[in-house]
């Protein structure tokens, strides 16, 4: 059996803008649970496929909610 696939290279830029809060609530001395809520703005207005403009231009959109947890792990001080 044969399998074929293509590689198609999208690229573009754009001015965007994130917002977002931290938190962190340390569970005992040297280790917290972390987290982080926000909103991203990002709009590539002319996407290039393989290095070409399309016609009519085709939008990319990265904005939209992001969320994130963790962990933290800190030293023992002195």
């Amino acid at each position: 059996t044969s399998s074929s696939s293509s590689d198609i290279k999208l690229e573009g830029s754009t001015v965007g803008f994130h917002f977002h809060g931290l938190m962190e609530w340390t569970v005992q001395p040297g280790f917290a649970i972390t987290g982080n809520a926000g909103y991203r703005v990002a709009d590539i207005q002319d996407t290039k496929v393989d290095n070409q403009s399309a016609t009519p231009e085709l939008s990319t959109d990265y904005s939209g909610f992001t969320f994130r947890a963790g962990m933290a792990f800190y030293l023992p001080k002195k």
